[in-house]
């Protein structure tokens, strides 16, 4: 991995820094690999409150896509996953038990060797899943039922500035603050902060081949929700492979249908850039 430094200002003269990272591959032991082979790094997104993410309503999904500008309109897609490779939570648990662990499932009775790995594809796969079916059910139970962090204290007078910034700037457009989730009793309100939507984010996220070409591709809007809790925990790496270190780097990479909010935000002084980067740090 190496590191290509951008530089910036906002419209009140005050610098910025992004470090891009590019990401090669050497010694892999199929030999040298494809031009076009996609390289596609990731970190481990977080998995509380996924179960109340996967009760939400595809209606209330669509309706939300529907009230989008057409500039920033999201796709429908999986809604887990950095990209929306999942549909549900079980097939994200699945898909990661197969693709990151090498085990199978009932959902997932194959691995993913490539006709380039001739060892992984002689090996003796056996009859039945090599995951049991209660395993796999107690992870996924785990996970559905795995709470959200409280949010952060705030002051009220702070939040409600902090929440119009939010939406002045045009963050909520995408960070859908609330969501509905059904109950016997009537739908209860979650705020993750995300529509579940796919956005193009602009060439400057996009994945690369080993030649170094962009591939076009659309990210799943991060739920916010337990970002104070990160922050407490020490340095954090945001984004899909941790390459931005602060909240106001990882608003700084958005563009492409984020850009008109990142323009925004560039646009605020300082008191104010500030004021909302604090309030992010809170939920």
């Amino acid at each position: 991995m190496t590191w290509q430094q951008r530089e910036g200002r906002h419209a009140d003269g005050q610098r910025w820094t992004l470090q891009e990272p590019r990401y090669g591959v050497v010694d892999s032991p199929q030999g040298a690999l494809p031009n076009d082979t996609v390289l596609k790094p990731r970190i481990g997104p977080p998995v509380f409150g996924v179960g109340l993410l996967d009760a939400v309503p595809a209606s209330a999904l669509q309706a939300i896509r529907d009230a989008q500008p057409p500039d920033v309109r999201g796709e429908l897609g999986g809604r887990f996953g950095w990209q929306g490779d999942a549909a549900s939570l079980v097939d994200q648990t699945a898909i990661a038990f197969a693709r990151e662990m090498g085990l199978t499932s009932q959902l997932m009775s194959a691995d993913d060797c490539t006709q380039d790995q001739p060892d992984c594809l002689e090996a003796l796969q056996a009859d039945s899943p090599e995951l049991p079916e209660e395993l796999f059910h107690a992870v996924n139970t785990f996970q559905f039922l795995l709470a959200a962090p409280a949010r952060a204290s705030i002051d009220p007078a702070a939040d409600a500035a902090g929440d119009a910034l939010f939406q002045r700037v045009g963050c909520a457009a995408c960070h859908v603050p609330r969501l509905p989730v059904p109950r016997d009793s009537g739908d209860i309100r979650i705020d993750p902060y995300t529509d579940l939507l796919l956005h193009d984010l602009g060439e400057g996220l996009a994945d690369r081949t080993v030649a170094g070409e962009p591939v076009p591709s659309r990210w799943r809007t991060a739920p916010l929700w337990g970002l104070a809790h990160a922050l407490q925990a020490g340095p954090v790496g945001l984004m899909h492979d941790g390459r931005a270190s602060s909240i106001e780097q990882a608003i700084l990479w958005h563009d492409g249908q984020a850009r008109s909010s990142r323009d925004s935000f560039m646009t605020l002084d300082a008191a104010e850039r500030q004021l909302l980067l604090r309030w992010i740090g809170t939920l």
